[in-house]
């Protein structure tokens, strides 16, 4: 009997010492389903996910000013660092490609065609370059749509130098979308009136943002204009039909709101249409739902509010 049992367990150990462990293999990274590119973005952004990145296969790109450092006429020289010849650099100043492929490895890798020449583009953070369907976009967007000014008087220095006063009455037309090296960046640039240029600031929230019911997003009845000095305000417009349901929905204040004046009662969004945008937000205050702050807390305004309505003014 214990000839068994020892025979048993020399079997069992044999059979585990002998055995191999499956072992999967996980560690490539998830395939990356490209989200088809409508032209909402003139640049890659910071924080913007590869699958939205991936869509732009196959569209055309404008390279404005980039790095030879960054561009490698194969892969391999991607691993061995080295870039194309700084002599070269006029084939990537202001050249259309076509993208036809897109990688993320440690950064975004573009491959990029022109005719009969194919270079791998590591796009970098200081790179100038525009994916053409975004101008286009644009473009169907804007041109030949007519606003009004939001207040009834807003100061805009233009482009050329020059300062207009835009008044509440004044309908503006955007003629014309362009695109424009600004001196500092390149910019998209609408003509209004063949009268004046003016710059469409198009970075992360620098266009209104309306609540849809569910979040803040952007809307084409209501813009922003800026002129080339960054720390000037902007000029708010809306589309002249899009203003007229404005006027309507906001008839008790709708004088207020223009005249940038706060008044109790209104609620916190018209007095964000009056003012703009708070240095400062606070909710739960003090009995207030919600609080705006207006420059210093010290030596600005306060706005205070109560279900929607402002109760306070200090």
């Amino acid at each position: 009997m214990k000839a068994i049992f020892l025979f048993i367990t020399f079997m069992l150990i044999i059979n585990v010492s002998n055995s191999q462990i499956e072992i999967e293999d996980q560690s490539q990274e998830p395939k990356v389903e490209p989200v088809s590119y409508n032209g909402e973005f003139m640049t890659f952004g910071i924080g913007m996910k590869e699958d939205i990145k991936a869509g732009v296969v196959g569209e055309q790109v404008t390279l404005l000013d980039v790095s030879t450092s960054n561009i490698y006429a194969s892969k391999s020289d991607i691993d061995n660092y080295k870039s194309v010849s700084y002599s070269l650099s006029d084939e990537f100043k202001n050249k259309t490609y076509e993208v036809i492929d897109f990688e993320y490895d440690y950064s975004d890798i573009l491959t990029i065609k022109k005719e009969n020449s194919i270079y791998y583009w590591k796009v970098g953070y200081t790179d100038k370059y525009i994916f053409n369907k975004y101008l286009d976009k644009i473009k169907e967007r804007f041109e030949g749509k007519t606003f009004i000014p939001l207040h009834n008087s807003s100061e805009l220095e233009v482009l050329d130098g020059s300062n207009h006063t835009l008044k509440g009455i004044d309908k503006l037309k955007v003629e014309k979308v362009k695109f424009a090296n600004l001196g500092y960046e390149y910019g998209v640039v609408f003509n209004i009136n063949n009268s004046f240029d003016c710059i469409y600031p198009n970075d992360s929230y620098d266009q209104p943002r309306i609540f849809n019911g569910e979040i803040y997003e952007s809307n084409d009845n209501y813009i922003a204009i800026a002129s080339k000095n960054k720390y000037k305000p902007t000029v708010i417009l809306i589309e002249e039909n899009e203003f007229t349901k404005f006027n309507d929905r906001n008839k008790q204040f709708i004088d207020k709101i223009r005249d940038r004046k706060a008044q109790t009662g209104m609620t916190e969004k018209q007095c964000r249409w009056a003012w703009g945008m708070p240095t400062s937000s606070k909710e739960n205050i003090a009995g207030y739902d919600v609080v705006l702050i207006y420059g210093d807390v010290s030596s600005g305004q306060i706005l205070y509010f109560i279900n929607d309505k402002l109760e306070l003014i200090k």
